[in-house]
């Protein structure tokens, strides 16, 4: 599977008391590492998507689950440490996203247990055959206007909410609770390039 637009943002790695962070052109912080920890999970946010692991009692728990979206790879690597028998499928549009995970996050290389598609998350969700346990969605604004045209939200970067839950039910999912933890009240939807 191809991806159609490729973003077109600057990505740059910081350093700070031990952490590394990703951004992808503003101060925004996207991801972030303690050096020597690489496989724990530094920010709020990923530690919230986790969540889904207190549910389910012992480790065998997602057998398959597909992540949208790489970032500095944190839920992806702490999946990968914490439960070694699950096939992990991880869909990222940028590639060079994926080199600089790869490079300065420590993401694993391609194996038996990861793949990582470079492709559009939401063809990938249309037209994947897979049936995931756990999709872990890590790469969507849900503040995109109500409305946005699939083309421009394909241009922009900044997909609906509605969008992200129609895709989830059609593969089965129901959508049990929103949060605003990632929200940006400053961003104002307006970059001429897109947000990537």
């Amino acid at each position: 599977m191809n991806a159609t637009v490729v973003p077109k943002h600057t990505i740059e790695v910081s350093e700070e008391s031990g952490v590394r962070y990703l951004h992808f052109g503003t101060e925004w912080i996207q991801g972030a590492m303690r050096i020597a920890r690489p496989w724990a999970l530094e920010l709020d946010y990923t530690r919230e998507m986790m969540a889904a692991l207190l549910l389910r009692p012992g480790a065998d728990w997602p057998a398959n689950a597909l992540i949208i979206g790489l970032g500095a790879g944190s839920v992806t690597k702490f999946l990968y440490r914490h439960r070694p028998q699950a096939k992990l499928d991880l869909v990222e549009i940028n590639p060079e996203v994926v080199a600089v995970a790869r490079h300065a996050f420590r993401v694993p290389d391609d194996n038996a247990r990861l793949t990582v598609h470079r492709a559009d998350g939401v063809a990938f969700v249309r037209n994947a055959r897979t049936r995931y346990d756990c999709i872990l969605v890590d790469g969507f604004d849900h503040r995109a206007r109500p409305g946005t045209t699939l083309e421009r939200q394909r241009t922009t970067g900044y997909i609906t909410e509605a969008v992200m839950t129609e895709h989830a039910r059609a593969a089965g999912f129901v959508l049990e609770a929103t949060s605003e933890v990632n929200a940006n009240p400053q961003d104002t939807h307006d970059h001429p390039q897109g947000v990537w």
